[in-house]
């Protein structure tokens, strides 16, 4: 479960950085 949960945390992080990067 701690696995699932820091996979889902590193997908929703890379995810945000993508889209912050769009904006820059």
């Amino acid at each position: 479960m701690g696995r699932f949960l820091g996979d889902s945390a590193t997908a929703f992080t890379k995810a945000a950085l993508h889209q912050c990067s769009q904006y820059i």
